[in-house]
């Protein structure tokens, strides 16, 4: 088979308001598997992120670097530098495939492609895709027998073809992680998506795919049908990374982690029979009012430190209205039965969907006061594109969603539009006021610093929080609306 090179990209500027820098397991886990099926295939990998560079800095590499193929996977964040990459890339590599993916391509498909140079898009999982899309390319094909890819035609028209993306129904089919293709100990030095400060030895795993609650915030990349590795197969893949690398946390990223009961018990005794002695977090949060006691056991036995509770909202009304539907008492108690064995967790909050009210943001700070959580982010509702979310805005606040801006964009210091039934400034007051109530509790900041992994490392994040708390400037709106209402403002 022909030789090729392909540059894969995970795509996203630094921010030092949102410093997250996981390894870019979603492009590792399509190397792996296009090197598992095929030869000839050189791969180089870029991180924008971790890198710390620009876009037109990333472009110049990928020039530089003269692939037959380039995969580029990013969030909604990044969209707007896609086409003037893709030209660049174009104008210097006319014969360069070039692919986007990740979870932007996937939620707007064929529009994406819209301004761009790049040949196909792959909205979904894929590994299959991808392979698929290279042996055509080693084999001077074209790319007509890939189902439901989106690709552009010789005059530049875009058609999907035929069929369902496919996907990998036996997990355990998944190659390892293609974790010998980055420099590890780099991301040992920043930011994982567990709150925990650097340095750690971390690493990220996807054990499952799938999650079949309908929240109207949540992506949809990997669909509503929970599939999942089987336990040995995920513990034989922990064993090897903590042998080879030394890695001793790994943060799963999964979406419906404990959906399956079963699994998590034989995860667990499948750990402990291989004495592998490594911290487990779930940065993504678990399904908290479906937890048991014996889940809890289970997961802590098998060495879980740190947990995300996602909450999103107090208000049994806005918990309808996302679709969530999440029993706000069987949360508190799961989180309760958490803290029972001292794993240090920490809350997902959300101000502003649609229609919500003051009396409802006050609902979530009293719950989330009310909770056993070691810790709490406060964000803010963002209606990302062809979400449920964001088609409910259009439906009851279309003068909200003109202008929408989402470049460099992070849901917590620099939000896009206020879609609720408040004045921006009083959801920046409830925003601030969150703050101030969950961690001016002393026996939470006690709890805090007894069962955080690294508590003193914190305190160089405590002038921001103080700011964060009371500042009326910091997290202002981009496309400010403003409109009559009550309520207690700022």
């Amino acid at each position: 088979m022909k030789s090729l090179h392909v540059f894969l990209v995970s795509l996203g500027e630094y921010l030092k308001t949102a410093p997250s820098t996981p390894p870019p397991i979603g492009i590792l886990s399509l190397a792996a598997w296009a090197r598992a099926k095929l030869s000839g295939l050189q791969f180089t990998l870029l991180d924008q992120r971790l890198e710390r560079i620009d876009h037109i800095e990333v472009a110049r590499r990928i020039v530089e670097a003269r692939p037959d193929v380039v995969g580029l996977s990013y969030m909604t964040s990044a969209d707007a530098f896609v086409p003037a990459m893709t030209q660049t890339i174009r104008d210097a590599l006319p014969d360069c495939t070039i692919l986007l993916g990740g979870s932007h391509p996937a939620a707007v498909q064929a529009p994406a492609l819209e301004g761009t140079q790049a040949d196909a898009l792959i909205a979904g999982e894929g590994e299959i895709a991808f392979e698929m899309i290279l042996r055509a390319r080693q084999e001077g094909q074209t790319f007509e027998q890939v189902p439901g890819l989106h690709r552009r035609l010789p005059d530049g028209s875009v058609v999907q073809n035929p069929g369902q993306l496919p996907i990998v129904e036996n997990l355990d089919d998944l190659p390892f992680v293609a974790y010998d293709l980055i420099d590890v100990p780099r991301y040992w030095s920043v930011y994982s998506q567990s709150p925990i400060p650097p340095p750690q030895k971390h690493l990220v795993l996807s054990s499952s795919r799938g999650c079949p609650f309908p929240c109207i915030f949540c992506h949809k990349i990997f669909g509503k049908t929970f599939r999942g590795q089987s336990p040995e197969r995920l513990v034989s893949e922990m064993e090897f990374l903590h042998k080879k690398y030394g890695a001793d946390r790994f943060d799963f990223i999964d979406d419906a982690f404990i959906q399956d009961k079963e699994r998590v018990y034989r995860f667990s005794e499948e750990v402990n029979r291989r004495n592998l002695r490594v911290k487990l977090t779930m940065p993504n949060g678990v399904r908290t009012d479906i937890l048991t006691q014996e889940i809890v056991d289970a997961m802590v036995a098998a060495g879980l430190s740190t947990c995300a509770c996602a909450l999103d909202a107090g208000s049994p009304r806005i918990q309808k209205l996302a679709r969530k539907g999440l029993n706000i008492e069987r949360f508190l108690a799961g989180v309760e039965m958490m803290a029972r064995h001292r794993v240090f967790t920490y809350g997902f909050m959300m101000f502003g969907f649609p229609t919500e009210t003051a009396e409802e943001m006050q609902m979530t700070i009293d719950i989330s006061k009310k909770s056993r959580l070691h810790m709490a982010f406060f964000f803010k509702a963002t209606p990302y594109p062809n979400s449920g979310l964001y088609d409910m805005a259009m439906q009851l606040c279309p003068e909200r969603m003109q202008n929408l801006d989402f470049t460099n964009h992070d849901v917590y210091y620099n939000p896009v539009v206020n879609l609720s039934a408040v004045s921006d400034e009083e959801l920046l007051y409830y925003l601030r006021k969150a703050t101030r109530v969950f961690f001016g509790d002393p026996v939470r900041l006690f709890r805090f610093t007894r069962d955080c992994p690294h508590p003193f490392r914190f305190l160089q994040f405590l002038p921001g929080a103080i700011q964060q708390s009371f500042s009326r400037s910091r997290g202002r709106f981009r496309h400010p609306v403003h409109y009559p209402v009550g309520g207690s403002g700022a």
